[in-house]
Order: structure tokens, then sequence, then C-alpha cells
């Protein structure tokens, strides 16, 4: 069976959510920080 992608999002200061993350939890980031162009 394949692997689902996950990617490790590091912590910094833009954002509050960093860890291991599954592609859908990178889109939900993705369309929470649209309006702030740092962030993304």
């Amino acid at each position: 069976m394949c692997e689902p992608f996950r990617t490790f999002i590091p912590q910094n200061n833009e954002i509050s959510e960093f860890g291991e993350m599954a592609i859908n939890q990178i889109v939900d980031l993705l369309r929470k920080y649209k309006t702030n162009p740092e962030a993304v």
C-alpha cells in the first residue's frame, strides 16, 4: 500500500500550527492564512 503524503512544517512566528501534517491539513493552513502573504 502507498503511504499518504505528509510533510513537516517548522515552527515560526507567523503561524501557530507546526509539525508533521497531511495534505488536507496543509490545504486548511493555506485557506486560513490566504490573506497573510508573510505566513504563506
